[in-house]
């Protein structure tokens, strides 16, 4: 009695060992591959754009039969326990999202750069990835031909590589899994891969970023009154640049008198000037502290800009003595 009881025991622990097999199978000889897709380097303006699609590659229904070793018109898998067809294992952050094409999106780990796939000219329809929730995409083997689901059935993918508003930063997209075709019980089928591609982002570096003008020795007679000016010297805010870029200087201090002239450092010091200040020019015009000065359209390389420093008389008196003012600037570009 005891032998047929762990006999008994036995065939049950086997019969549910078998249940817990995978019931999908790759037919016609058909194992696991893989395509690559590969978007050449971006160089995007600093400035703020609006939504649009960047590049797109393209994946045929043969070239993914091809990775498994079939053709396109094979059956891909038999499947006979209610399983789907799914991508899914993405490598890269998925979220949701509303591309113009109703999926969510691939992260790129570039903020406002992303991917997403879509395939067309199947005879399954609305197969996207991710979906608008940043989810999975699934669908039931049995509802692609009978269940004799083939990469003609699936149709051909579009990658897409989308950007939704300001690239402010470049770098290098990394390779990885963009998604995985696979059965919901595990069995792989295509693994679509990306390569890594650059993104650049236009941009400009200045020369020179602690710029000195030396002003040298100004006599107190050389000045007539209130408004009056000497000791000009030119100054020249260079930087290299990408082609096309549109920057803007803003100068700030501690503005006295029309809002445009620098105080000198140190006012209150025995040994400091007392009654000039320092005053900037663009060409003729004086350069307002604080508000953003625009420096046209660069070339790509060195673009240099003149600029004019000058002393100004800003009380009625002056008294002699060390003559210095800071003036901070800052360069934005679009």
């Amino acid at each position: 009695m005891k032998l047929s009881i762990y006999s008994a025991a036995l065939t049950l622990l086997v019969a549910a060992s078998g249940a817990a097999q995978a019931t999908c199978t790759l037919q016609n000889g058909a194992t696991a591959g893989s395509v690559s897709v590969s978007f050449s380097t971006e160089t995007f303006d600093p400035g703020p754009t609006s939504a649009s699609q960047r590049q797109t590659r393209a994946i045929t229904n043969a070239t993914m039969a091809s990775a498994m070793g079939i053709s396109g018109s094979q059956r891909i898998m038999a499947c006979t326990g209610g399983e789907s067809f799914m991508m899914t294992d993405s490598s890269y952050t998925v979220r949701a999202g509303y591309s113009p094409n109703d999926t969510g999106y691939i992260e790129t780990g570039i903020p406002n750069l992303y991917m997403y796939i879509v395939y067309a000219n199947g005879t399954a329809t609305g197969i996207r990835y991710p979906t608008t929730a940043g989810g999975s995409y699934s669908r039931a083997a049995s509802t692609i031909n009978s269940g004799s689901g083939r990469w003609a059935d699936i149709g051909n993918a579009t990658v897409y590589l989308y950007q939704t508003g300001k690239i402010s930063q470049g770098g290098v997209v990394p390779a990885g899994v963009l998604t995985r075709w696979r059965t919901s019980d595990g069995v792989n089928m295509v693994d679509i891969m990306l390569n890594s591609f650059v993104v650049n982002v236009k941009s400009c570096e200045l020369t020179n970023k602690t710029p000195s003008v030396p002003l040298g020795e100004v006599h107190v007679s050389h000045f007539t009154g209130v408004g009056s000016y000497a000791g000009s010297t030119g100054f020249t805010l260079g930087m290299n640049c990408d082609s096309s870029i549109k920057p803007t200087v803003t100068f700030t201090g501690t503005s006295v008198s029309t809002g445009n002239i620098l105080p000198l450092n140190n006012p209150d010091a025995d040994t400091t000037a007392k009654g000039v200040g320092v005053e900037l020019l663009y060409g003729q015009k004086g350069v307002t502290l604080g508000e953003a000065l625009s420096l046209g359209t660069t070339t790509s390389g060195i673009n240099n800009y003149s600029f004019t420093a000058r002393y100004v008389q800003t009380e009625s008196s002056i008294q002699a003595g060390v003559a210095e003012a800071t003036a901070n600037f800052t360069i934005n570009y679009e």
